[in-house]
């Protein structure tokens, strides 16, 4: 165990952080889900520092909270997140990605976590947060031969969020083209929408456009679903809500359905 916990040490340290991130890490992921009191219980960190890590830690995508009855919990993401990072920071030391494939069979929690009737409701933040879901999301579809649905919303002028990184749009498109991932997508017909729809459909990738689905205000929303998932993307406050639950994905597309349909039919009016 301590060499385990030592390991984390060096590769947060590694990737900036504190090593006694490492220790909150490791304790979360070991406890599967937790308080933060039980992880400073378990850690021997102090409380009021564990709120700090915490919030560094969520900010970029290694921790996930979720609430149950009013408590609320914290869920370390799986050690492949690490890897991920180390490898966006050019993987210096090939040793901590070998230890980090010892940390993660040590534990065999990949794939683990048991299935319930609850919905997995997540929060996570920040645009690089968003960017890593996406490509997730590309990646299930992908292994599973799922089809995504997609509702665009939002202000014109912030219509492609993802433009703000232009190589990670380029290459997320090339991924859904390479990978041939079925979609279909309802979009506001602005301007931008427009271009987009010129710019980007293809066979395997349908776009329709409607008149307004929101107020002229409101920020720019995408609500992607696929198999048992919808995915909800705030481009204005750069955060996404990831639940899985089967009769809400499934609800989801029924409506998207309708939409869509009425849409071909040209039956949909303001």
């Amino acid at each position: 165990m301590r060499k385990t916990t030592n390991y984390l040490k060096n590769i947060f340290k590694e990737l900036g952080f504190s090593e006694e991130s490492g220790v909150f890490y490791y304790e979360a992921l070991k406890l599967g889900k937790a308080t933060v009191q039980e992880i400073a219980r378990a850690s021997l960190l102090p409380r009021s520092s564990c709120y700090d890590i915490l919030d560094r830690l969520k900010r970029e995508g290694f921790i996930s909270t979720i609430s149950e009855e009013g408590t609320t919990y914290v869920v370390a993401e799986q050690p492949d997140m690490i890897t991920d990072k180390l490898k966006n920071l050019k993987a210096k030391k090939q040793e901590a990605l070998e230890n980090l494939k010892e940390i993660s069979n040590h534990l065999n929690i990949l794939g683990s976590r048991s299935e319930s009737d609850k919905p997995d409701v997540r929060l996570y933040e920040g645009f690089e947060s968003m960017k890593k879901v996406l490509l997730d999301v590309l990646k299930e579809c992908n292994e599973k031969g799922l089809e995504m649905v997609n509702v665009c919303q939002g202000e014109a002028d912030k219509f492609s969020g993802l433009s703000r990184d232009p190589d990670y749009l380029k290459e997320y498109i090339r991924l859904r083209n390479k990978m041939k991932i079925k979609e279909r997508a309802i979009m506001e017909d602005v301007k931008s929408a427009r271009e987009y729809k010129k710019q980007y459909e293809a066979k395997d990738y349908q776009i329709l456009l409607s008149p307004q689905l929101s107020r002229k205000d409101t920020a720019h929303i995408d609500k992607i679903v696929f198999g048992d998932t919808l995915i909800i993307l705030n481009f204005e406050k750069d955060y996404v809500i990831v639940i899985k639950d089967k009769y809400i994905a499934e609800n989801e597309k029924i409506s998207f359905s309708v939409l869509w349909n009425a849409l071909k039919k040209g039956v949909y009016k303001y």
